[in-house]
């Protein structure tokens, strides 16, 4: 009777692209407004954006959300976190970073998200950042295989996401 169809939605423009390679976020887009449509017609689906996080995205977060208020607000967010490679868990980042990422996941208003996430998920996520247990040697493997997934899929981590690079030193 209902079906339940969630977009995978980590990231904007460039870092859809970058974190979805190697799908196109104007295709993308395209399919979501067709799936509104087809559910304005027959009114038995669900939509949603999964929004998955890791250390590669989490500081474009407030930038999905606020396109999801603007343009799909229709459609359920949630967020989902990534557990591996362990080199990705937010549980990862360095004590110098965790900072800088709180402070830009609380410029998220209260008017971008639903009551559930703004009161619950987001803060559940910031304390999951703040209890983590970084270790130095998952953060150098990191580095190092963003470095090596940029260059064999020919992208930028620094230029897709260049004001979170340069807080990570990237």
């Amino acid at each position: 009777r209902h079906v339940h169809i969630s977009f995978s939605i980590d990231g904007i423009g460039s870092g859809y692209e970058y974190m979805r390679y190697p799908a196109q976020w104007e295709e993308a887009k395209a399919n979501m407004i067709k799936a509104r449509e087809f559910n304005q017609k027959s009114s038995n689906l669900y939509l949603g954006w999964c929004i998955t996080l890791s250390s590669l995205n989490i500081f474009s977060l407030p930038d999905i959300l606020k396109e999801h208020s603007e343009n799909f607000k229709d459609f359920g967010p949630y967020l989902n976190l990534v557990h591996g490679p362990i080199w990705y868990n937010l549980n990862q980042l360095p004590e110098n970073i965790i900072h800088k990422v709180i402070e830009r996941l609380e410029t998220i208003s209260p008017n971008m998200v639903d009551h559930y996430m703004y009161n619950y998920h987001l803060p559940g996520v910031i304390n999951y950042i703040k209890q983590g247990n970084p270790n130095e040697s998952n953060w150098k493997k990191f580095i190092e295989y963003t470095t090596i997934h940029d260059r064999y899929r020919q992208q930028s981590f620094a230029e897709v996401y260049p004001e979170y690079a340069k807080i990570i030193g990237f």
